[in-house]
């Protein structure tokens, strides 16, 4: 492999916002999954006529993990479509917590709601920002 290539997709040519939000986004993906699991194993109220529920809410959430981890490799790579799935899940889920606030144990409610805003300012920032700018569509220019 050419070094100017491995030198591009190194883990230090990307900025530090984007690692903390992609290292954050990353856990809301793994919480993602872990919560579908939960759904499914021990479901809320526990009846067995909540088990459609259950995989309702499991699928809801393994397919919001699908596409927020998608936006994660996208932003990995550097392209810019990545960061519209991301932060759209951040900005579901503060207002969730917000709404939830008094209904969650606070330290989930707090760590939620903390996670959500670094993820999407260190997104965010110019760094960020200038180091996910990638498209795939043709090069500027081209008349393809």
């Amino acid at each position: 492999m050419p070094a100017s290539h491995t030198s591009h997709t190194s883990l230090t040519s990307r900025p530090v916002p984007l690692l903390v939000g992609l290292a954050g986004a990353a856990a809301e993906v793994v919480a993602l999954v872990g919560a579908a699991v939960w759904m499914l194993v021990d479901r809320p109220e526990g009846g067995a006529d909540s088990l459609p529920y259950g995989i309702a809410m499991a699928v809801t959430l393994l397919l919001f993990a699908g596409l927020v981890g998608l936006g994660v490799r996208g932003l990995w790579r550097g392209h810019r479509w990545g960061r519209g799935p991301v932060v759209t899940w951040q900005l579901l889920q503060g207002i969730t917590v917000a709404t939830m606030w008094g209904l969650l144990p606070a330290a989930v409610a707090a760590t939620a709601l903390a996670l959500s805003v670094v993820v999407l300012v260190t997104l965010l920032t110019p760094a960020a920002l200038a180091a996910t700018a990638r498209t795939l569509g043709p090069a500027a220019g081209s008349r393809d």
